[in-house]
């Protein structure tokens, strides 16, 4: 039996001898069609997704695959009304990145308050002080997308002495969210309710010293908009870690108030080590129970 793995990279582990795992021989996201090219090649029966598109084309033409197990949290890049039609197994590893992904957060907020981006540039051409930085303490930050990550970041924040205001997709006002931000961070999905969730009509909404930070999804930012608010000053700074298309090489790099990060937030070897085990074990145990039954 075999065992494909579409994410950028991954582990060595010890698995079962009757089991062939195949790694990603791009090494980076996959397209739609290079995701099907490469189940149709080896004919798997299990996969381990990464963020390429696992779509209703793919598994139609792939009725040997049986199990998807997303390595990381966010299960929106495949399509599991199609799963369910098509008899595939769908699981993820939601509890791995939650820490790693808060830290950095956590670490991007605070790099933006204190300028230490623009304090260490400033040294490195002779400068020796720079631009002051701001406090968290007593700072109003708005989380967006309350689940496990969206909580551990607030739970952090508030041990700084952060006033937390929290907005769920279901309910709350976002603008009025916004507008009473200091600070503004995205632990939302990615779908058609969150697509550009944060475009020119929110940025006009928050303070001009307000920060932004993405490790969520790209596409939860309108990223011309972003541009725009950026270079003309709408917000303060910004922090993103995740892109629309990526690896990302777009305008938002000519900028010097943000600060861009290549989406590495759950990539801390302690909890991609994790998360690559987990996604593993979710696919073996749904090999083994299938062959249990004859399946």
């Amino acid at each position: 039996m075999r065992i494909l793995t579409t994410t950028s990279s991954f582990g060595e582990y010890e698995i079962p001898e009757n089991i062939e795992l195949i790694k990603n021989p791009y090494q980076r996201k996959l397209t739609e069609q290079e995701l099907l090219s490469l189940l149709l090649e080896y004919k798997p029966s299990g996969l381990i997704a990464g963020l390429e598109p696992v779509t209703e084309a793919v598994m139609k033409q792939c009725d040997f695959l049986k199990v998807v197990s997303r390595c990381g949290v966010g299960i929106e890049n495949v399509d599991i009304k199609a799963a369910e039609k098509a008899g595939i197994k769908v699981f993820n590893t939601p509890e791995a990145p939650v820490a790693s992904v808060a830290e950095l957060t956590v670490t991007l907020i605070l790099m933006l308050l204190k300028k230490i981006k623009e304090n260490e540039q400033s040294l490195r051409k002779g400068n020796w002080k720079g631009p002051k930085g701001s406090m968290l303490f007593e700072k109003k930050a708005a989380v967006l997308g309350y689940g496990r990550i969206g909580k551990k970041v607030a739970s952090l924040l508030e041990a700084f002495g952060a006033e937390i205001i929290v907005y769920d997709i279901n309910q709350g006002n976002l603008e009025h969210i916004i507008m009473q931000a200091d600070i503004i961070t995205l632990h939302l999905p990615y779908n058609i309710d969150t697509k550009n969730i944060i475009s020119m009509k929110m940025f006009e909404k928050m303070k001009s010293t307000c920060l932004l930070i993405n490790t969520a999804r790209g596409g939860l930012i309108n990223e011309d908009d972003l541009y725009i608010a950026l270079k003309d000053k709408i917000i303060s700074g910004a922090a993103i870690d995740c892109f629309l298309e990526e690896p990302y090489h777009g305008k938002l790099c000519e900028l010097d108030n943000i600060i861009l990060s290549p989406h590495m937030a759950s990539s801390s070897i302690e909890a991609r080590a994790q998360m690559e085990q987990e996604a593993l074990k979710n696919v073996l145990d749904e090999m083994n129970r299938l062959e249990s039954l004859g399946g």
